[in-house]
């Protein structure tokens, strides 16, 4: 599995991590069923990834 590095601030993150406490998941838990509940296939990941690629190919003369 590849790791995934989030900024995500102080006061987000003592929210996320009382509402994983009530569910008595883990931080990092909660994270991974969060990331598997998204399409695979979603229509902006496909074009961030078309942007990726083309931004690894443009050249500047």
């Amino acid at each position: 599995m590849e790791k995934i590095i989030l900024q995500i601030p102080h006061n987000l993150l003592e929210k996320i991590n009382c509402l994983s406490d009530s569910l008595d998941l883990s931080f990092n838990d909660y994270l991974i069923k969060k990331l598997e509940e998204l399409p695979e296939n979603n229509a902006n990941n496909d074009l961030r990834t078309k942007k990726r690629k083309n931004n690894l190919h443009t050249t500047y003369e």
